[in-house]
This record gives C-alpha cells, sequence and structure tokens, in this order.
C-alpha cells in the first residue's frame, strides 16, 4: 500500500495556513492597492470550498484513483500558492516597493493558481466529492499529548519463543550456526531478537556481540562496514569488499560472536554464501541471528534452524493491546458503565488479527481518545476493510487518521529519512519549524511556542509507537519500517530520498529531497536539480555516523547553479561536506530559505549576502574550523532564532547583536574591550538551551554585567562563564560574576578561570535551586569554597585547579548563619577533586556532619598533593572510589557497602580495613599500605572471592598474590612493578582469567600449567629481566588471540607447538627479545592475522621465511628498528599479506622488488622514519598496492615522489592513493 495515497490532512493543514495569510492585514493591503482586489476573494473562495472536502475525499482515495489525482493536484496547487504568498510577504518585510512589473509577475502567478484552484473546485463536484465529514463519522480531536512511555520491559506471548531459541543460541556448535526468524512486518521478530540480544544468560556465552540493521536494499559492503564498525567501534570508509571483509574476519578470527542481522531481505543464494565468509573464522559455537519477513532469506543463510514466528494467541493479543488501551479510562467507565469499553476493546482487538505492532498503535490510540464516540468511531472505520491479506496497513492508517491536522503534516515529512535511519528529535524539530508546519507561527510570534509545540507533537508521537527511542543514543529515534511505509503512503512524490530504496528521481512535484551520502558515489540523480524545481528541502544524511563527513557529488561550480535553479529552498543543509570552502555569493535568491547548516564544512567566511535573507531562522556552522569570523551584517537577519558557532574560530561577535530581537538560541557569546560586544547586549534577548560566554575579563564595568540581564533568563538551562586571563582586580571579578546572577531555573552551570577571591553571595542563597550540575574550574585565586551543600537538586560537582583552597570547612556544606541546617548535598551524586594543589585538610568537624552526602555514588579526589586528611568514615551510597597522586594523605579509605570500583594510586600511607562483597573492581598503584592493609590483596581476594573480577597492581612491590586456592571469580589482573616475591604465575589458580598483564616484574621467570587454560584470550609479558620459559610441552590456551612479548632479555624461545596449542591467536607482538633468535618451521598458527616485530634480530626477521604453514591467514605485518638492508626478501612474507608498514629502519637502503612483487595481496604500504632508502625500486612498485604512504624522516624518497616533477611519480603513478607527509612542509606551514 505504500507511496499510494496522498495525505488530505496535510491539504487541510496547508490551507489553514494560506487562509491565515490571506486574512492578514498586510496582504490585504497589498491586494487592495498592488493588485486585483477580486483576486483575494477568488484565492479564498477557492479555498474554503476545497477545504470542505479535503477530508471525505482522503477517504475515498483509498478506493478511487481519480480521487487520488484529485488531491495531490490540490496539494501542488495550494504549495504553489503558498510559495507566492511568502514571496510577496517576503518583499513586505524589506521595507521596498518593487516595481510595477514585479505586481504584474506576481498577479499573474495569482491568477494561474486560482484557475487552477478554479477548477479543482469544479472537479470535486463531477468525483461527487460533497461537503461532509469521513464515512465512518470519524472526527478529528485535539491532541492529548501524554508523557514519554517507556520501551517495554517485557514481551507478550513469546515466552516459549524466547526459551527456545535461547536454547539454540545456547547450544555448543562445533562451527557456525545460523538462525533465522521469519514473519510477516509488524509481528515482533526485532523485539524478540533485542530481548535475546539483551539477555545476560545469552551474553555471557559469547566473546563478541553485535547487531547489524540491515537496510531494504541489499548492500553487502554495508553490511560489513557495519558489522566491523559495531564489533571494532570504528568505521571504515572503504569501498573495497574484500578488504572490509577481511577486516571483519581478523576481528572474528577465534572469537566466539553472537551478530544480529536484523531485517534481511535478500534471498539471492550467492550474494547471502558471500556475506557468511567472514563470519565463518570465528570460534566453534558462534551464532548469527537474522531476522527477515521471506523464508527465502532464512534458506540462502542455509540457517541450521528457522522459526516462523506466528500470531499473538487472543489471551496474549488481549494482554498486550489491553495494557495500553485502558490507560486513561477510569472516569469515562464510571460515566458508560462496566463493560461497554470492553465489548468494543474485543471487537478492536480481534480486527487486529494478533499482529503487536498493530495492537500496540491502536490500543496507544484508544488510550488517547478515551472518550466512548471516540471508540465506537475507531470499531466501525470503513479503514478496516481495506483490500489486502494483512490487517497491519489498515491499524496504522487508522492511527495516522486520527492525528489533528498539523500533526499529520509533520508525520509524512518523515518519509525523507530512509528505512532505518536515526534522526535526532531536536533536529527534527527545528525542521518541522523552518517548514512552517507548527501551527500558530505568524508573523512576530517567537520561535519558542514552535519549539513547545513541536516537542508536543513529537512526544504525541513517541507515545503512540509511530517513533521509537534508540537503544544506543540518547535523544535519537526511529521509525518501523511500517510506520515509514506510512509516512510515503501520505507523501507520495512530494518527498523524494536519493540513495533509498525507492528508485524515483525528483518529478515537477517534489518538494522535500535527501540524499544518502554514504550511497551517492556520482552525480547520477542530481540532474534534474539543476533545472527549474520546486524544492523546499534539501538534506543529506548518512546512515553511519551522526557527525559524517562526506565529498559531494556535486562541484564547487556546481553549487551556485543549485541556488538559482532551487529558489524556493526553506530548508538547505551541506552538512558535513568537507569540499566546501566558501558559500557562493548566489545564496542571496534563496529569499525563502529558513534553515542554513553549514556544519563541519570547510568554509573560511561566510559572504555579506547571507544577510540578505530576511527569512532565515536557523543558521548553524557548528566545527567549521577554518571559519574565523560571522558577517558584520549578521543583525540584518531579523528572523534569526537560531545560531550555533562553537567549534570554530570565531572569537568576536558582529555588531548591534541585541538587534536579533528574534534570537532565542545561541551558542556562544564574546566579550570584547571595546563597545561592540559588550556583555550588556545580551539583556535585550530572550536565550533558551545552553550558552557559553568568553572573555569575561573584558568586562571593565561591573554594570554592563548587570544589564546582560541573566537572571531574567528563565529558559536558559546551561550556562558556561570563561575568563581568559587574570584580573588586576579581584574586586572587579567578583563583581561582574554578582551581576551575572543566573536564573533560578538553570540547570548547568560552569565558571572556569575566575580571578576573583571568593564566589558571590548568591551561591549560597538558594538562588541556584534547580541547579544539577555544577563545575569550578582553575579559579587559582580562590581562597574559600561557597555554601554549595545548601543546593537541594545539585546532583554532579567538579572542582578542579583551585590551588588556592587550603582547607575545606563546615561552610562548604551549609550556611553556618542558618539556626536549623538541613542535610548537606541531600542529592549530590558525583563530587570530584582534581588538581587542587594547595588543599590540605578536609576539616574533621565538617567531614563528620551527620548525614552529609546521602546519595554520593562517586567520589574522585586526584592530584591533591599536599592533602593529608580528613575523609568521610563512611559514605552508604559509593559506588565508584578513586583516590590518585594525593602522596601524603594519611588516612582510612571511607567505607561503603555498595563498592563496586576501587582505585588508589600514589596516594600515600591509607588505611583499608574492609572489603565489601560488591567489589568487582580493584586497583592499587604506588601505595604504601599501612596498619593492617599489608595483606590487602589477600584478604580481598578471599573475602571478596565471589565478585571481584578485576585486579590491578602497580608499583607495589611489598603487595603479595597469595598463590593458594582458587581465584576462580577474577577475570583480568595486571601486575606491573610490583609483586617482588612473584617468580612463577600458576595458570591453575586463575582458571576463568581472560586477561593476564605482568610488567617489570623484576623476579617473574616462568608460567606454569598443568592443564588446558579455556578461557585466556590475552597475555601480555613485558620488561620482566629473568622471565625465560612458558610451560613445558608449550602454552595451551585454545582462545587466546593476543600474545605480547616484550623486552625481556633472558627470554630464547617461543613456546612450543603453538600451531597446535594457540588455534585462536590472531595478533603476535615481538619487542626488543635480543635472545630470540628463530621462529621454529611451521610454528605459527594459521589463525595468526597480525604480526609486529620491534627491535628483533634478523636471524629471527629471516626465520620468517619457513615460520607459516601454507594455510596462513597473515594479513598485517609491522616492521620497526630492525637492522636490515634490504627488504623483504623473495619468499620470506607469505602471500596472503595485505598490508606492510615499515617503520624506523635506519639501516634499510632498498626495497626488494622480487620480495613485494611476489605479494599479490599486498594493497597497502607504508614507509616512515627510513632515512636512507634512497629510491624506489627502478621496477616501480607492485601493481596490486593501491595505498603508500611515506612520511617521517625520509628525505629521499620525499623528493622523488613529491609531485609533480618527482623521480619516481612515474613508477606509483598506478596507486589510487598516495599520502606524502614532508615534516619540513608542515612546519612550514
Amino acid at each position: 500500500m505504500a507511496a499510494e495515497f496522498v495525505g488530505g490532512a496535510i491539504v487541510n493543514s496547508i490551507i489553514q495556513v494560506l487562509v491565515d495569510k490571506l486574512a492578514s492585514t498586510e496582504m490585504m493591503d497589498y491586494f487592495r492597492t498592488k493588485l486585483d482586489g477580486n483576486l483575494l476573494m477568488k484565492l479564498n473562495n477557492s479555498l474554503i470550498s476545497i477545504n470542505a472536502v479535503v477530508e471525505y475525499a482522503e477517504q475515498q482515495q483509498i478506493r478511487r484513483s481519480t480521487v487520488r489525482t484529485w488531491i495531490c493536484n490540490v496539494k501542488d496547487a495550494i504549495m504553489d500558492a503558498e510559495d507566492v504568498l511568502d514571496e510577496i510577504y517576503i518583499q513586505n518585510l524589506k521595507s521596498k516597493l518593487p516595481f510595477t512589473s514585479y505586481h504584474k509577475n506576481v498577479q499573474s502567478k495569482l491568477q494561474d493558481i486560482a484557475a487552477n484552484l478554479e477548477l479543482l473546485v469544479n472537479m470535486k463536484n463531477t468525483l461527487s466529492l460533497n461537503d461532509k465529514t469521513a464515512a465512518d463519522g470519524s472526527t478529528l480531536c485535539s491532541p492529548i499529548i501524554p508523557t514519554n512511555l517507556p520501551r517495554e520491559p517485557f514481551i507478550y506471548g513469546r515466552d516459549n519463543e524466547k526459551e527456545l531459541i535461547s536454547d539454540w543460541l545456547k547450544f555448543k556448535n562445533d562451527k557456525l550456526s545460523v538462525i533465522s526468524l521469519v514473519a510477516m512486518g509488524g509481528m515482533g521478530k526485532t523485539t524478540l531478537a533485542q530481548h535475546l540480544f539483551n539477555d545476560p544468560s545469552i551474553q555471557e556465552n559469547f566473546d563478541v556481540l553485535a547487531w547489524v540493521h540491515v537496510s531494504g536494499e541489499f548492500n553487502a559492503l554495508q553490511i560489513m562496514r557495519d558489522t566491523l564498525a559495531e564489533i571494532s567501534g570504528s568505521y571504515l570508509n572503504d569501498t573495497n569488499f574484500t578488504l572490509v571483509q577481511r577486516k571483519v574476519a581478523n576481528e572474528l578470527n577465534g572469537k566466539k560472536f553472537f551478530i544480529v542481522l536484523d531485517n534481511m531481505w535478500n534471498d539471492n543464494e550467492v550474494e547471502l554464501k558471500d556475506l557468511k565468509i567472514p563470519f565463518q573464522c570465528g570460534a566453534e559455537g558462534s551464532k548469527i541471528l537474522v531476522t527477515t519477513r521471506k523464508s527465502e532469506v532464512a534458506s540462502g543463510m542455509e540457517s541450521d534452524h528457522t522459526h516462523l514466528l506466528q500470531k499473538l494467541e487472543e489471551e496474549h493479543a488481549w494482554d498486550l493491546f489491553s495494557k495500553h488501551a485502558f490507560k486513561n479510562l477510569e472516569s469515562s467507565r464510571i460515566t458508560i458503565g462496566p463493560g461497554v469499553f470492553e465489548l468494543i476493546a474485543e471487537d478492536v482487538m480481534r480486527k487486529c488479527n494478533g499482529l503487536p505492532l498493530a495492537l500496540e498503535a491502536i490500543g496507544r490510540l484508544l488510550s488517547v481518545h478515551s472518550s466512548f464516540k471516540d471508540w465506537s468511531e475507531i470499531s466501525k472505520s470503513g479503514i478496516w476493510n481495506l483490500p489486502g491479506e494483512t490487517r497491519i496497513v489498515p491499524a496504522l492508517m487508522l492511527s495516522y487518521q486520527k492525528l489533528p491536522y498539523d500533526l499529520k503534516r509533520c508525520f509524512g515529512y518523515c518519509a525523507l529519512f530512509p528505512k532505518g535511519y536515526l534522526f535526532d528529535k531536536d533536529d527534527l524539530i527545528l525542521l518541522w519549524t523552518a517548514e512552517n508546519f507548527l501551527p500558530g507561527q505568524k508573523k512576530g510570534e517567537n520561535f519558542l511556542p514552535g519549539q513547545k509545540k513541536g516537542e508536543s507533537y513529537f512526544n504525541h508521537l513517541l507515545s503512540i509507537s509511530f517513533f521509537q527511542p534508540s537503544e544506543k543514543y540518547k535523544n535519537y529515534f526511529i521509525m518501523h519500517d511500517l510506520f515509514h511505509d506510512l509516512a510515503e503512503t501520505v507523501f507520495g512524490d512530494f518527498c523524494l530520498t536519493l540513495g533509498a530504496e525507492r528508485g524515483k528521481n525528483i518529478s515537477g512535484i517534489t518538494r522535500h529531497f535527501s540524499f544518502v551520502c554514504d550511497k551517492i558515489g556520482s552525480s547520477k540523480g542530481f540532474e534534474t536539480l539543476y533545472t527549474d524545481n520546486k524544492l523546499w528541502t534539501f538534506i543529506p544524511l548518512s546512515m553511519n555516523s551522526y557527525q559524517h563527513r562526506w565529498l559531494s557529488p556535486l562541484t564547487s561550480l556546481e553549487l551556485p547553479k543549485l541556488f538559482l535553479k532551487c529558489k524556493l529552498l526553506r530548508v538547505l543543509s551541506l552538512c558535513g561536506y568537507m569540499d566546501m570552502v566558501e558559500l557562493p555569493d548566489t545564496v542571496r535568491n534563496l529569499i525563502h530559505l529558513r534553515h542554513l547548516d553549514l556544519s563541519r564544512t570547510g568554509i573560511r567566511n561566510l559572504p555579506d549576502s547571507l544577510c540578505s535573507l530576511l527569512y532565515l531562522q536557523t543558521l548553524k556552522v557548528k566545527d567549521c574550523e577554518y571559519l574565523e569570523e560571522l558577517p558584520v551584517n549578521l543583525h540584518k537577519l531579523v528572523k534569526l532564532s537560531y545560531l550555533d558557532f562553537s567549534g570554530t574560530k570565531v572569537t568576536r561577535m558582529p555588531i548591534q547583536m541585541d538587534r536579533l530581537q528574534n534570537l532565542q538560541v545561541l551558542s556562544s557569546f564574546y566579550v570584547d574591550k571595546g563597545s561592540e560586544s559588550n556583555v550588556k547586549q545580551l539583556g535585550d534577548l530572550t536565550l533558551h538551551g545552553d550558552l557559553s560566554i568568553f572573555e569575561l575579563q573584558n568586562i571593565t564595568n561591573p554594570s554592563d554585567a548587570a544589564l546582560a540581564d541573566m537572571k531574567s533568563k528563565s529558559h536558559l538551562l546551561k550556562l558556561n562563564l570563561r575568563w581568559n586571563a587574570t584580573s588586576t582586580s579581584s574586586k572587579n571579578e567578583r563583581e561582574v560574576l554578582e551581576n551575572l546572577k543566573p536564573s533560578i531555573h538553570l540547570t548547568t552551570l560552569s565558571i572556569e578561570k575566575y580571578g576573583g577571591t571568593f564566589f558571590p553571595s548568591w551561591f549560597g542563597d538558594n538562588s541556584l535551586i534547580s541547579l544539577v550540575s555544577l563545575e569550578l574550574s582553575n579559579c587559582k585565586h580562590c581562597m574559600m569554597l561557597p555554601s554549595l551543600g545548601t543546593m537541594s537538586s545539585l546532583k554532579h560537582l567538579r572542582i578542579t585547579g583551585l590551588s588556592g583552597i587550603v582547607e575545606i570547612r563546615t561552610e562548604f556544606y551549609r550556611d553556618v548563619s542558618c539556626s536549623s541546617p538541613s542535610v548537606p548535598f541531600p542529592s549530590l551524586e558525583t563530587l570530584i577533586f582534581k588538581d587542587m594543589d594547595g588543599w590540605k585538610d578536609w576539616e574533621s568537624e565538617a567531614v563528620e556532619v551527620e548525614g552529609v552526602f546521602p546519595r554520593l555514588r562517586k567520589l574522585y579526589i586526584v592530584r591533591c598533593p599536599s592533602l593529608k586528611g580528613k575523609m568521610p568514615k563512611s559514605l552508604e551510597c559509593l559506588v565508584n572510589l578513586k583516590i590518585c597522586d594525593c602522596k601524603q594523605l594519611v588516612d582510612s579509605v571511607p567505607s561503603s557497602p555498595k563498592i563496586s570500583e576501587l582505585r588508589l594510586i600514589n596516594c600515600g600511607e591509607l588505611e583499608f580495613n574492609y572489603c565489601s562483597p560488591s567489589l568487582k573492581f580493584l586497583e592499587i598503584r604506588g601505595c604504601c599500605l599501612g596498619g593492617s592493609s599489608v595483606h590487602l590483596i589477600g584478604s580481598a581476594l578471599s573475602e571478596c572471592g565471589t565478585n571481584i573480577k578485576v585486579l590491578k597492581i602497580e608499583d607495589c612491590p611489598t603487595v603479595q598474590i597469595p598463590l593458594a586456592g582458587h581465584y576462580n571469580f577474577l577475570v583480568k589482573l595486571v601486575i606491573s612493578g610490583g609483586c617482588d616475591s612473584l617468580t612463577t604465575f600458576p595458570l591453575k589458580l586463575f582458571p576463568n582469567l581472560d586477561t593476564l598483564d605482568v610488567y617489570k616484574c623484576i623476579n617473574f621467570e616462568m608460567i606454569s600449567q598443568e592443564n588446558e587454560h579455556l578461557k585466556l584470550t590475552s597475555l601480555l609479558i613485558e620488561e620482566c629481566p629473568k622471565f625465560a620459559s612458558f610451560p613445558n610441552g608449550g602454552l595451551s590456551a585454545p582462545r587466546l588471540q593476543q600474545f605480547y612479548l616484550s623486552k625481556l632479555e633472558e627470554l630464547k624461545s617461543l613456546p612450543e607447538c603453538m600451531h597446535i596449542l594457540l588455534p585462536s591467536l590472531y595478533k603476535l607482538s615481538i619487542n626488543d627479545c635480543p635472545q630470540l633468535v628463530s621462529f621454529s618451521a611451521r610454528g605459527l598458527p594459521s589463525s595468526i592475522k597480525s604480526l609486529l616485530l620491534i627491535k628483533c634480530s634478523n636471524l629471527l626477521i629471516n626465520s620468517l621465511k619457513w615460520a607459516f604453514p601454507a594455510n596462513t591467514s597473515l594479513c598485517y605485518m609491522y616492521i620497526q628498528e630492525t637492522d636490515v638492508e634490504s627488504f623483504p626478501n623473495q619468499g620470506l612474507i607469505p602471500l596472503s599479506l595485505t598490508t606492510l608498514n615499515i617503520t624506523g629502519c635506519q639501516n634499510l637502503k632498498q626495497l626488494d622488488y622480487k620480495g613485494l612483487d611476489h605479494l599479490p595481496s599486498l594493497s597497502s604500504l607504508t614507509l616512515k622514519n627510513c632515512p636512507n632508502i634512497k629510491r624506489l625500486p627502478k621496477e616501480g612498485l607492485p601493481r596490486s598496492i593501491s595505498t603508500l604512504q611515506i612520511s617521517g624522516n625520509c628525505p629521499f624518497l620525499l623528493e622523488r615522489c613529491k609531485k609533480p616533477y618527482g623521480k619516481d611519480c612515474e613508477r606509483i603513478a598506478h596507486i589510487q592513493c598516495i599520502m606524502i607527509d614532508d615534516p619540513e612542509r608542515d612546519q612550514q606551514s
């Protein structure tokens, strides 16, 4: 059904806007004085006549294609009218009287539109579209905006299926296993998969977890990229499918993984088998869970188990439906009588046909429309009788029909986003505002009412499941595919996304255009942009990154052309366009423009012609790192309400900022010493959201700060006040800060480099009752902390760099003048003291205040070298404690029954006399533990043994780990520069150890082992001068993946039988082990992908020739500071290598062409700090190389490869990507 219907309610919304505009005084005067007055009446009458039948027509179009065409033509015509009326209003805004020819042109356009509308009015009679409400008697109610609802904590009617699939996932296969969930859309496949994916009992069985959303348009490269991003945390923007596939294989090699491929559509068996190739590298028992609507996909993926998800049984359908439907119904049930609503609900529930998405959507709809009349109308709606095999579209269409007019328009606009796209809530509301979708946005109205209405609309769509929150990213949301289909249904050809699934071109009625920049590699599809069009919207989107940058298929010469042809644009985003270094002057043609986003582009300046865009509301230039100034005439943008230039080099404000009376969101304000950028200019602005004020040292007259009137800015929630130099007058600084007193509604405050000796009085007089987060940093002259404990809402407090503070006294906790003090810091959860050089005492009396910090969960005391004591003795809610670089501290560690993470780092003689069973992470570094704490580690391991997971001991030579018993609980152990008594590490005592790092243990000699270790995945041994051997017969660790050996003077050989006993090893690093001179024949495991050899002997390097088995997987090799003159010799490196990095080889004189040419898969070569390589091989470099990087101290190569005249340029001309990093040139630039 998707993309078949045009939203008639959207027509209602636009008509209402036009009628309001035509009724305005300015427009009536214009028609009376400049145009034919009868034209106004004709337009108004036609609009009213059409509006009377649109709602009925919207119902009829479902079955009548002629009505559908009529609505489409009506929408196009009224949008044309809106464009012309906007243009008239803009000319009036300019206070200019255009030439007579202009008025004639306008009248001609409006006459054509009026004639078209009159024709459409006549057609409505031919189509029998009469003035009546919808056939089913439905009415449109005002929106009731409920609160946001959380995601479902459990799943209805799927317990047995969840248990079955959970058993499949936990079953220990000897190979990769694929499980497929198959069902129609809206059946709950993804929801069930999410519950399985987030089940801790399932997660604990796997090393790697990844969730990959697969778009409807199958793209194997994109799936590999997304998978790599999920498992490695970094996105690879490479178009080489084989390379990306290999990197995925490298990451998964030897690891037991659980990957969900959600929403698979492609059923091509060959492509699906190719897709599975890199997943075969995982450890035994790895699982892939596929969700799909097509059983052919399950077959193509060679699924071991396929489960067909059925519709919910009636009992479970009722549970899900009633949970939402009866939420707001109590008063109506009492009035109508018991049982009546239940009968209607049962009828509606059965019509949803057991489909969870429909049940939830209709249930939430009924909870909003809670009258008996509403319920009856929904039950009897003719939409339930739509043709088709499923009720899912009728159910969602009915939810859509019940939305208010304007909300329908906002929802339909989201068809601009491709399926699976995560959109930011605030950005979407800004777009709705710019498109004039929010009611009440009339001439002279502020930005805020529109913002509030947008918030309400968004929350309403969220509450009825049209939007769903992202589980990963705060403030990001997504639409279910079926709701996306619905959005396409109501917006039709008026909205186009290039690079998404729909293969459409821009048509004569397309108003909103977006493109997926990740998928656009050429200008194909953009050609029609350069013909006259009616576009209102131009937006690039990224499916992979929310800080994306892209190289456009548009050239810099085509942007001016774009601006000439797209004169009706209201929203223009070039966000992330790296090629863009300037905004063309032809931007002045975009007189309708309301929203301009140039964030993360390369622009250096903004043309003054930008200031002629009198309709512009939003200007974003965030993170434009080369932008140094804003236009001088910015004040002419009288409609500007949102300005964000954070992350730029701008440090001066344009003149007359106070004339921007509509400005409500301002990222930053820089105070100048002169009068042009005086802080008092902020006084006339009604600001909202976040604001940073910089260079406050330039305020010479404190009364100017008072005129900024910060205390009246009740909508300002976050404020950063920053000085940048030490003032000569502490009194002046204090008076300035006193006069910058914020409103009581402020939630976040940061004060940096304030030069006063005391903080102002408003810190302790209940003026900051809403403050949640406070940071005081580098206020070096401050001598006393204010009374912060009286702030009842404060949750997060960070105090850093206040080197003038010597004592923390009672005043910090409470107002000493108060006769009946309340509990200090009643809400505080995080407290951080950092870089407090002068702080000596945490006053005993103050610390022991009864009930202090009742909710404190996190306490950090970092780099306070003079602190001696005393800390609080007991903090009942403390979970995370870190004390670092406090070497004079002699005290007891605060006790807490809930402590989970404890870090004691270079912190003097601390007493630690308790062990909490909740402790999971313990780090001790450089501490001289006093008293009974000498046996800290032993008691910690014995008393906390069932819970502690991570133990780090660094630079504590007297600390001992009792090597008795079994430490089954430990998962990670790091010993560095301590434990002098450790000579042998017995692996058998640590059966669940995943990571073992041993550094600088002067007496450590060997690892012992009696049985196979089944958990160890990472082993590092570094700077242990006596370490010489591994267990006899070899180190048996079948899951070991990473193995690091560094600076081991006595080590003479690697573990025996590595190729058998270490089958999962994929990374091996050897650094400066002088007696290690040979790899054993075929001794390295075939699984190794990455090999790093640093300061290794020539003998060890030459033994590579026989080190690898024939089926090796090696793809990356790093060679550093080896004493070779020629590299690599022919046959030295295996054929599988794709990347070679040679760094710091001072004696290397030449690259061996035969050795390189012998590597058919080699695609990337890096040469760094190799000063004696005088030239590339005379034969050049192999044709397989696509990336070459030369950097650092390589003077001969840098000269010979420098374009365009370098002597070796021809030898590397075939290489696609060449990066020449000349340090001398960089230094000069």
